[in-house]
């Protein structure tokens, strides 16, 4: 969980890929604390495997920070 992201970037969009750049997660704008990716995707857990993740700021400075998580079983 990104704690405190909602009230730091309260317009922030986060993002996770699979390896093929297909998206698993995508929150809503502001609300990713509400609804935070917790491994599954359409209530089925994913693979074991690497995703990259990208958090959208939009705090109009083009903050946003990208990269590896894992999952494994």
């Amino acid at each position: 969980l990104l704690e405190g992201i909602d009230t730091q970037y309260p317009n922030n969009e986060v993002k996770v890929y699979n390896r093929w750049g297909g998206v698993v997660f995508e929150s809503i704008k502001g609300e990713y604390e509400d609804n935070s990716w917790d491994g599954n995707m359409n209530g089925e857990a994913l693979p074991s495997g690497s995703y990259y993740y990208v958090i959208i700021c939009n705090d109009g400075k083009g903050t946003r920070f990208e990269g590896m998580v894992t999952i494994v079983k």
